[in-house]
Parts: structure tokens; C-alpha cells; sequence
């Protein structure tokens, strides 16, 4: 199944509450996303993955890789994707280059990343650190292309990283 806005507008009829999750996403993401987790048993999957993939294009400050691998886990790439960003992964190369721009602060880099160096180096992205990585493109979580977003990859990269501007 590939992202299906028909029955995802059905099942939000049915299922209201996780729209409170919008305000509460932009206020305090890591509170967005504990509450997502609370409801993944009760939605179904497709209004699940349509949730997760709305906040994380809205703001991921402050979530750790671990929380993120929670919120991922047992989510399919269909239900998470559009055909063409499907169609994108397949026609990746096997290994990609990815990039990640973020503060000082920030030692090993979260899963939000670009495969454009320029975007990843842009000032509200790169405050003063830019990681770059190598990844087979099977480590891909969930790539958003698809409204012209900047082709951001989530990838959980736990090493062979590397900060090339600090």
C-alpha cells in the first residue's frame, strides 16, 4: 500500500484525537511524539504512518534516535511513502551520500538528514556543524520528496560519520 490520502481521510474522521497533536508537535515535539506513541496501538497503520510522517516534516527538535526508532518500528516504507518516493529509493545508487547540518552540541547526528550538501549547509540547518555519511540505501527509513520537500532522508547512522565543517 502506498500512502492512500482517501482512506487516511476516512479513518481521521473516526479517530479525532491525534489532531491535537499538530499544536502540540510544534510547541513541544518531544511531547508530540511520546503522544503518538501512546496511540500507535490504537490507529490503524495507515493513520499512524500519515501522522508520524506530518509531524516529523513539522519539527524533530529534541528527538533522540531511540525515540525515533521506536516511533519507526513495525511501520512499513509503503505506509510511510509515496510511490514516487518508493520509485526514488529503488533508483538510488546502492551506496549514498547523505548529510546532516546541526550545532556543535550535537555529537553523534540524529536521523533527519538531506542528500543535497547545500541544503544540509544552510544557517537554520548547519549552526556550526555539517556531518556527511556514507549509507547503503537499504539503511533508509523513509526519504520525503514528494511536495518538493528539500529530499530529506531518515537514516539512523551510528558511525562511519563524518563532521567535515565544525
Amino acid at each position: 500500500m502506498i500512502v492512500n490520502i482517501p482512506l487516511i481521510l476516512k479513518q481521521k474522521s473516526r479517530y479525532d484525537e491525534p489532531e491535537s497533536l499538530i499544536g502540540l508537535t510544534l510547541e513541544n515535539p518531544l511531547k508530540g511524539y511520546e503522544k503518538l506513541l501512546e496511540f500507535k496501538a490504537t490507529l490503524p497503520k495507515e493513520l499512524y504512518a500519515y501522522w508520524l510522517r506530518t509531524l516529523w516534516k513539522m519539527n524533530t527538535n529534541g528527538l533522540s534516535p531511540s525515540l525515533s526508532l521506536q516511533l519507526f518500528s513495525d511501520v512499513s516504507p509503503e505506509d510511510l511513502m509515496y510511490e514516487d518516493e518508493l520509485e526514488a529509493i529503488k533508483n538510488f545508487e546502492d551506496v549514498i551520500t547523505i548529510y546532516r547540518g546541526t550545532d556543535k552540541t550535537e555529537s553523534v547526528p540524529l536521523m533527519s538528514w538531506s542528500m543535497r550538501k547545500d541544503i544540509a549547509s544552510q544557517s537554520h540547518f548547519a549552526r556550526g556543524r555539517l556531518f556527511v555519511a556514507r549509507i547503503p540505501k537499504t539503511k533508509v527509513i523513509m526519504y520525503i520528496s514528494h511536495d518538493g520537500d528539500e529530499e530529506e532522508i531518515v537514516a539512523y547512522v551510528e558511525s562511519g560519520f563524518e563532521i567535515i565543517d565544525d
